[in-house]
């Protein structure tokens, strides 16, 4: 299960598109994230990756923090994010 409880990540220098205050739970089978462009979907993406580190909230992976350095690793495993340009981001690693 992906749960995010008042997840909210915010730029503080660029007009890119923030998330604030999402709260949800997926728990398994295939999710489909629709948006107009801009209205934050890869940021949300990003976030529930562990590719970008929310500004306020919570992201945990069947009870896992992503972003706690000892459950990172297994959280993740149960995590798949292609961003569309195709490219690995550098601080994820395919394993």
């Amino acid at each position: 299960m992906i749960r995010a409880e008042a997840l909210t990540v915010r730029y503080p220098r660029t007009r890119a598109p923030s998330v604030s205050d999402a709260s949800f739970a997926l728990t398994g089978g295939v999710t489909a994230l629709l948006g107009a462009n801009g209205a934050g979907k890869t940021t949300l993406l990003r976030a529930l990756s562990g590719a970008l580190e929310p500004t306020a909230g919570r992201v945990s992976v069947d009870d896992l923090d992503p972003y706690d350095r000892r459950q990172r690793m297994t959280a993740l495993q149960h995590v798949a994010y292609m961003p569309q340009s195709g490219a690995v981001p550098r601080n994820l690693s395919a394993f």
